[in-house]
């Protein structure tokens, strides 16, 4: 077909028994990233890891999750600043603890996010300042989200069950036992203008 992309089959599946590593997600994370239109720019989290396939007869594969080849042990999972406007990127929240919620911007320039370890933080959006944290009852699952009420601006997230969270990240980082059916929502008030 003209004009039809296609991948050998090499590239896909180098055949039974091979090995290969594959990054395709190590760029940014599988949460959600956000953007601030007060900096102009993306918050991306991210975790530097690959999947380790292993190719079985009639093409059938398993893979566990592994490290990018060269990555910085101590600062393979963090946060990324895009500054859209000049490209500049600011990493923060670096380490060795995978990030499982969605990135949040709030109008008043803040940046909020969650990780494995039950720990939820706010930064700030201009220098990536931690200002605050708490420690959940279980790992963030995804949403975070911010609302008002009769002027006043609150944050949620929710925590429990995250069929990432058991498996791939889990195994990223060992040392970090995680809780498990703790199913909840919190809600946090920023203080008062």
């Amino acid at each position: 077909m003209k004009g039809a992309a296609a991948v050998p089959p090499s590239m896909i599946s180098p055949g039974p028994g091979s090995q290969q590593i594959v990054c395709f997600f190590n760029t940014r994370s599988y949460w959600p990233t956000a953007y601030s239109p007060v900096t102009s720019s993306l918050y991306i989290a991210y975790v530097d890891n690959c999947r380790n396939v292993l190719y079985g007869e009639e093409g059938v594969a398993t893979w566990k999750v592994v490290r990018r080849p060269g990555s910085d042990p101590d600062k393979w999972s963090g946060i990324a600043k895009v500054d859209l406007s000049t490209g500049e990127i600011l990493r923060f929240d670096e380490g060795q603890t995978p990030g499982t919620a969605a990135v949040l911007a709030t109008g008043g320039g803040l940046i909020f996010h969650g990780d494995i370890n039950r720990r939820f933080r706010a930064f700030d959006a201009d220098t990536g300042a931690q200002l605050w944290e708490t420690i959940l009852g279980g790992n963030p699952s995804v949403s975070t989200i911010s609302y008002g009420v009769n002027g006043r601006q609150y944050v949620a997230i929710m925590t429990g069950n995250n069929m990432k969270v058991p498996g791939e990240l889990s195994a990223m980082a060992p040392d970090i036992t995680v809780p498990s059916a703790h199913n909840a929502i919190y809600v946090f008030a920023l203080p008062e203008a």
